[in-house]
């Protein structure tokens, strides 16, 4: 009896860890999600010339790249003793302005006057002969019970 209790505890307290030992890894991979999301989806860096930057810096265009495609610094080639050059950081390439709401609102303005359809809607003829049908068969009903009552 008294090994059938010490196994049942065995087996309580195994199953207790294992669903103790899911939690923390669930809460883990949600920990590691939400700092992953939490990342912005676009960093870019812009090069800043030094003072004395190489004609291969100045000839690049100051537009934000993408992490993985701006060069190393310094740039091979340079002709510069110490380079001055630097990234600088953006979280965003886009420059802020969403163009989508400005067209939005155009749309909206002129599709808000536009009757779309081109063919008449059948849907009216439908249902009123769904509603005559209907109320002929009430009228009909209606007659078949005064009859029987009299």
């Amino acid at each position: 009896m008294t090994a059938i209790l010490i196994v049942g505890a065995a087996i309580a307290s195994g199953c207790w860890y294992l669903l103790y030992r899911s939690q923390q890894r669930l809460a883990q991979q949600l920990t590691a999600l939400d700092a992953q999301l939490a990342k912005p989806l676009f960093r870019c860096v812009v090069i800043e010339a030094g003072t004395e930057a190489c004609t291969q810096i100045r000839s690049l265009p100051a537009q934000p790249m993408l992490l993985d495609q701006a060069p190393i610094l310094p740039l091979t080639g340079c002709d510069v003793a110490k380079c001055g050059c630097h990234f600088i950081r953006l979280d965003d390439r886009r420059s802020g302005v969403d163009r989508r709401v400005q067209q939005m609102l155009t749309k909206k303005s002129t599709l808000a006057n536009a009757n779309k359809r081109f063919v008449k809607d059948r849907r009216i003829n439908s249902i009123q002969a769904t509603y005559s049908k209907q109320t002929t068969m009430a009228l009909k009903r209606k007659q078949l019970a005064r009859n029987v009552n009299r």
